[in-house]
């Protein structure tokens, strides 16, 4: 079980359902590092999924952190929004994935359900990119 914090709220229907999603993909990919704050990702806090994105593309496979580098994504030591800029192009161009935020709505407050449905999908587009790369 991935450990949330979260205060009470009353029912956010489609958004606790994806957050739902977001901690059953978490839990596959073993993530381990701390607790989610879960006000922080239903209020669409930036930090919180630039948190989940660098786990997801980092840390959660070795395999696809080493084929991203070997590419010439260059992820480590970057600002917030060249990380993003970066993230956005690498998923465009080498998972063949387009979402629906600009990297300044990603940055900004809010979009919640936009931002969980991309953070699901990145956990599964590199749960995907793994299984391939062991092939």
């Amino acid at each position: 079980e991935v450990p949330t914090r979260v205060a009470h709220r009353p029912c956010m229907g489609r958004l606790a359902a994806s957050l739902e999603v977001l901690k059953g993909e978490l839990r596959r990919a073993k993530y381990d590092e701390g607790p989610l704050d879960a006000d922080a990702l239903l209020s669409g806090d930036p930090s919180a999924y630039l948190r989940l994105l660098h786990f997801a593309l980092l840390r959660c496979s070795t395999d696809v952190a080493r084929w991203l580098a070997e590419l010439g994504y260059e992820l480590y030591a970057k600002s917030d929004a060249r990380f993003v800029e970066c993230v956005w192009r690498l998923m465009r161009q080498e998972l063949g994935y387009r979402h629906a935020l600009s990297t300044k709505q990603f940055l900004s407050a809010g979009f919640a359900e936009r931002k969980l449905q991309l953070t699901i999908e990145s956990l599964r587009l590199v749960s995907a990119k793994h299984a391939d790369l062991g092939r």
